[in-house]
């Protein structure tokens, strides 16, 4: 199926089917053209799967807030117990009296932990 019959198939004009993908997002977004089969496809660069051949998915960065986000979740997902650890750090910083930089230690350490 091409992308003319694709909104044709729905019953819907090209306007419409734009319409209806825009009222979803709220910030700039890029679209990549593809086939309809690949579009569950990560993003990628052919010279650069042929190089590394390993798994990728290219996000353009059209925001800080996004790329920051991006980064965060990407760095955390690696310690899959972090956010159990954290929690127990949250209740024993306030089960106890610390200093901001003892509190700041705290979960320096939990984070050097978790990255190891």
């Amino acid at each position: 199926m091409t992308y003319q019959e694709f909104p044709s198939d729905l019953k819907l004009s090209e306007q419409s089917y734009i319409a209806a993908i825009r009222s979803g997002i709220h910030r700039p977004t890029v679209f990549l053209k593809r086939r309809l089969k690949d579009a569950f496809t990560n993003a990628y660069n052919i010279d650069i799967a042929k190089s590394w051949q390993a798994n990728m998915d290219i996000q353009f960065i059209l925001d800080p807030y996004a790329c920051t986000k991006y980064c965060a979740a990407y760095v955390s997902k690696s310690c899959k117990g972090m956010s159990e650890l954290m929690k127990q750090t949250v209740e024993e910083v306030k089960s106890k009296t610390f200093t901001s930089l003892e509190k700041l230690k705290k979960f320096g350490h939990v984070c050097c932990v978790c990255s190891v």
